[in-house]
């Protein structure tokens, strides 16, 4: 069969020692720099369209990971340099809260 992938967003997730006011301070460090990123991704469980289906058990990893999540720029046309800038904001955004 002919099958690919379609990746559509490119998440990464920090270590479990961050906050999530360590991730806001990372998504805004990288706003700064003009870098758009997102927050991503809110456990379905808990979302607006699921909000009158009862969860009858916890999801403590998910709703944990979900907190320490952050989308990068991710798009069809980004080129090496743009790629090297996210990553060297991303990495000096995190090493300013180590």
């Amino acid at each position: 069969t002919d099958a690919r992938i379609s990746w559509f967003v490119f998440v990464v997730r920090l270590a479990a020692a961050f906050t999530p006011a360590h991730r806001e301070q990372i998504v805004q460090a990288l706003e700064a720099a003009n870098i758009g990123c997102g927050r991503y991704f809110a456990p379905i469980h808990l979302q607006p369209a699921y909000a009158n289906i009862p969860h009858t058990q916890p999801l403590p990893v998910t709703e944990s990971i979900a907190t320490r999540t952050i989308a990068l720029p991710f798009f069809n046309r980004i080129q090496e340099s743009q790629i090297a800038t996210v990553c060297s904001c991303l990495k000096h955004a995190i090493q300013r809260i180590r």
